[in-house]
């Protein structure tokens, strides 16, 4: 989880040492383990996002089923292109924020006990000319992006001594990936003793992959293809957990243009990924998104 008082390069250099409980998998505040359900399958998500009229979003959802879905009554004063997570504070939360302007914002929002979401306000980040065509932005301090020419890189999020904030330090991964629809980041894990961040992504022709990133070695990142078909559309990907295990990813994959979608599950995702599609997410208040985490 981010804390926006050590965001300098040092404190984000110490900071990949650092396991932190993947709260920011976007499960719902309230959500406790329940005793009952823990032989079963038990993925909550909490799906943060904006809709195409420009408000704020907010859904729970349980498995395939949304259980709470509001949308906040002011509007942002911006169009954006792609939602990443910051950090949290009690039931304030704050995004990461990619613009059409090519200015990036930290967004804050509230979230009411009743579940009922809030726009707090927007601050810029001191960066111009950010317009990647896809970005992802999750737990700690990295953000990756998909740009024009199919390059992905990954980005630091970085406070200088001034006290301007902006991505940087990016490095170029890899090319050849203009075939991709949406990409999303889960969380930090220590795999085979090295620290490494997992990726989800989708393509044109419908595929779901998989992409790890070692902290210390990007460019040894590795790629591969989990499921085939399934996900021609797709926009957005909101990433948790399944009973309260890290290794067991849960994904809410969703078709901004069409207003739907889909829920995944990945079994064994740090070591031989078993990905299972398992049908449409029903309820709610529709998926007309235009971003989401």
């Amino acid at each position: 989880m981010r804390r926006s008082a050590v965001l300098t390069t040092l404190a984000l250099a110490a900071s990949a040492l650092v396991l932190a409980q993947p709260a920011s998998a976007m499960r719902p505040l309230d959500a406790q383990p329940s005793r009952e359900r823990a032989a079963k399958l038990s993925c909550p998500t909490a799906v943060f996002g904006v809709d195409s009229t420009g408000r704020l979003t907010y859904d729970e959802v349980e498995n395939d089923k949304v259980v709470t879905s509001t949308r906040s009554k002011v509007k942002l004063g911006f169009d954006v292109t792609a939602w990443g997570f910051y950090d949290s504070s009690k039931r304030t939360i704050q995004f990461d924020t990619v613009t059409e302007s090519g200015t990036p914002r930290r967004v804050s929002a509230t979230l009411s006990r009743r579940g009922k979401i809030a726009l707090a306000g927007s601050t810029k980040y001191s960066q111009g000319n950010f317009e990647p065509r896809l970005f992802a932005d999750n737990v700690g301090y990295y953000a990756y992006t998909v740009d024009n020419r199919g390059r992905l890189a990954r980005w630091i999020l970085t406070r200088y001594p001034d006290g301007r904030i902006k991505f940087a330090q990016k490095v170029v991964l890899g090319t050849g990936y203009d075939n991709l629809t949406s990409l999303q980041s889960s969380a930090i894990y220590r795999i085979k003793g090295s620290l490494r961040e997992v990726l989800y992504g989708t393509t044109v022709e419908g595929a779901l992959v998989q992409i790890v990133v070692p902290v210390m070695k990007p460019l040894s990142y590795k790629e591969r293809t989990l499921v085939d078909t399934g996900y021609a559309g797709v926009t957005e990907i909101s990433w948790s957990y399944c009973n309260d295990k890290g290794d067991h990813h849960s994904l809410i994959a969703v078709d901004g243009v069409a207003g739907t979608a889909t829920w995944t599950t990945i079994r064994d995702a740090l070591g031989t990924p078993k990905a299972a599609l398992r049908g449409a997410v029903t309820g709610g208040k529709g998926w007309d998104l235009v971003a989401a985490i």
